[in-house]
């Protein structure tokens, strides 16, 4: 026990040197400004460990201090980097705004009944331990579901970019993949020490948590680049209610085209705007024929 604390002491000093070097280079690039859940996230990460460095991992102002930045704060900040891992493409591509959406919500779903599957509710088991606090388990779980829910998004986004024609930029992938890795490592040692939960157990993967840490600044660091200038979308100097309707005009003719090419008189007449023509052209043959009969110009047959 005595050497697992000192391990997890001395990786808990370097993983706090690069989160904080980390935080100056995410400055320094300018990435702060396109990723800002990202910076906060890094943030919230350094006072944390700041706490726990100061005051001992066994402190109430380590515990509450990581209550409120990782479960509480923690859990609303991974929905909103999810939101914006991918937020590169949004002023190209408008549309992926909502896929990306839509595919949050269901990740987040999947990943929530695949977390409760991996260990069913464990604090039936654990109800009765003296360290066990019930109103705050479930910010634990919800923390824990939303780390298997961001890696399910990270998985199904890339596979649906995948099968599109579009250049996914260099941090855009840095961020998803980092962020895959560490919130997949989070979830499995949160299930881990749910499940066993107990002093050993709950410090080795604490030693594990700060490893996946590690990597995940590490890889941040070595692939992050200097954000480039987005391309707008130009703006359109037409009306799209006139553009509309110029395609819906352009789509006509071609349908009657393609049926005078064919020869297929039916499927003229299963046109809305040629049947009510047609009936049109029919009623002003009758009224003409009808008043050359009363002027006296056509005689009756």
């Amino acid at each position: 026990m005595e050497f697992l604390a000192r391990l997890m002491t001395a990786l808990w000093y370097v993983d706090s040197c690069c989160v904080v070097l980390l935080v100056f280079r995410v400055a320094y690039l300018g990435i702060h400004k396109r990723y800002p859940a990202l910076t906060i996230f890094l943030i919230m990460d350094v006072v944390g460990g700041f706490m726990g460095l100061s005051f001992g991992a066994a402190s109430l102002t380590y515990y509450w201090t990581y209550f409120g930045t990782s479960c509480v704060m923690g859990s609303a900040l991974m929905i909103w980097m999810g939101r914006e891992m991918f937020s590169e493409l949004y002023c190209c591509h408008p549309g992926l705004r909502g896929l990306t959406q839509c595919t949050l919500r269901r990740s987040i779903l999947i990943g929530s009944v695949a977390g409760l599957a991996l260990a069913p509710p464990m604090g039936i088991l654990h109800w009765g331990d003296p360290e066990f606090v019930c109103w705050q388990f479930p910010f634990m779980e919800l923390h824990r579901c939303l780390d298997f829910g961001v890696a399910v998004f990270v998985v199904t986004m890339r596979r649906k970019l995948r099968g599109l024609p579009l250049e996914v930029p260099s941090n855009a992938n840095a961020y998803a993949s980092s962020a895959f890795l560490y919130f997949t490592s989070g979830g499995l040692v949160e299930t881990a020490v749910l499940a066993l939960h107990n002093r050993r157990a709950t410090m080795i993967w604490s030693i594990v948590l700060l490893v996946a840490s590690l990597a995940f600044y590490g890889y941040l660091a070595l692939f992050l680049r200097r954000p480039g200038k987005i391309r707008q979308v130009d703006r359109c100097s037409f009306d799209p209610q006139e553009i509309a309707s110029l395609t819906s005009i352009s789509t006509l003719f071609e349908r009657v085209d393609e049926a005078q090419r064919r020869g297929r008189a039916s499927a003229l007449r299963r046109l809305p705007l040629f049947v009510i023509l047609s009936s049109f052209h029919s009623f002003w043959k009758a009224c003409a024929r009808a008043g050359g009969i009363m002027l006296g110009l056509v005689q009756k047959e």
